[in-house]
Order: C-alpha cells, then sequence, then structure tokens
C-alpha cells in the first residue's frame, strides 16, 4: 500500500532525544488518526527510542521514519546494533491471572510489552548495518 504522507528524523542517541521526538513526531502525525491512536504510536515510540538509546545505539544516531498510508500508521526506529531487542518472559513469573510481578513494570524490560499491547502489528527487521524495530496502528477501522 502506498504512503499518503512520511516524515523521516534524525535522532542524536541521547536521553533527552527522547522527548524531542515525540515532539517532533506528533506536529506531522496530528490528524493523522483519532487521538487515542496518536497517543499510543508515541508512547511505543518513546520505549523503542529508550531501548535503541539504551542498549544499542553506542553514541550514534538513530532514523525515526512515520508514514501513513490509507489504512495504517507506522513508525520505524532504525539502530546500528544487529542484535534485538529480547521479548522473553520466563512463564514462572507471569503470575496466576496473566498479570506481570510489579517488578517487572517498574524501571525497565517494559518497552516491547507495550509496544506489543498498544500497536496493532510490531516486528523486528535487519538492517545493513544494524535492524529497525517497527509498529503500526490501524486507523481505517476507527
Amino acid at each position: 500500500m502506498a504512503e499518503r504522507e512520511s516524515t523521516q528524523l534524525d535522532i542524536s542517541a541521547q536521553p533527552e532525544a527522547v522527548r524531542e521526538a515525540r515532539d517532533a513526531v506528533r506536529k506531522p502525525t496530528d490528524g493523522w488518526g483519532p487521538a487515542d491512536v496518536i497517543d499510543d504510536l508515541i508512547l511505543c515510540l518513546s520505549e523503542a527510542l529508550t531501548n535503541a538509546i539504551t542498549h544499542a545505539a553506542h553514541g550514534r544516531t538513530l532514523a525515526v521514519h512515520v508514514s501513513q498510508t490509507e489504512t495504517f500508521i507506522r513508525i520505524e526506529v532504525t539502530d546500528c546494533d544487529r542484535h534485538p531487542p529480547v521479548f522473553a518472559i520466563p512463564a514462572e513469573v507471569v503470575l496466576a491471572d496473566n498479570q506481570l510481578p510489579e517488578r517487572l513494570l517498574e524501571e525497565h524490560g517494559r518497552g516491547l510489552f507495550l509496544i506489543d499491547a498498544l500497536s496493532s502489528r510490531w516486528g523486528i527487521e535487519p538492517r545493513s548495518p544494524g535492524k529497525v524495530v517497527w509498529f503500526e496502528q490501524d486507523i481505517a477501522r476507527r
């Protein structure tokens, strides 16, 4: 499906860049979909960027690509580390009612869980060099 609109940002791999990226992505996406969809995507962007800055950036620049088609909005975060982020919780840490223990939701380890919960689809793809973490939110059904 062809892109209707898109924007590309180069982000410095510094913690303060997460806020700057959120602001920079929010401006062009206003009006692309319902406010709650945009809010969810901005939260996913924050988590993906924080993961990349913390674990993969190694002082380099990250790329953020945001695009809209007729049916979805997609955000991609590209870094230079070929190792994928970890998305695995051992079965023994999940409580009986399928809730995660509070300790896993405190400071680290929630990024991919939030992306999984808040996006329609997401994935990790190898790029040369590195990888892209992408996520999409359907807008046609809303």
